[in-house]
């Protein structure tokens, strides 16, 4: 499976664990960073999240019922963490949901940061 930049994909991703220590894996949406030609078993993704609760980086806000909310494929108001790049096996995902049209203000906030 080939991954493009700004593709929007859900990955199955840890979410801590139950009372026996069992991994808890949950779908989260991820926007490409960037093509996955040189290691199709690993895609560098930037983190997204619905909430924005302590977090220490710059995040860009995407807002149910707006037209980049349904480009991207989102079910809820979602902010965009270009802080949090993540590595991530290819074997999680889930399925495509849409594509990311805010890759400039991503890389304008990694470029501050990295």
């Amino acid at each position: 499976m080939k991954f493009k930049r700004g593709e929007v994909y859900l990955f199955l991703y840890p979410s801590g664990t139950d009372k026996s220590g069992n991994l808890i894996l949950k779908p989260r949406p991820m926007v490409v960073l960037r093509d996955s030609n040189k290691n199709p078993d690993v895609v560098m993704l930037v983190y997204c999240t619905t909430q924005n609760k302590s977090l220490e980086y710059e995040c860009i806000e995407v807002l149910e019922g707006t037209e980049e909310f349904y480009n991207m494929g989102l079910t809820k108001s979602t902010y965009i963490v270009p802080g949090i790049i993540k590595p991530i096996d290819v074997t999680t995902v889930i399925e495509p949901i849409g594509y990311c049209s805010r890759m400039n203000d991503i890389d304008k906030i990694i470029s501050k940061i990295f």
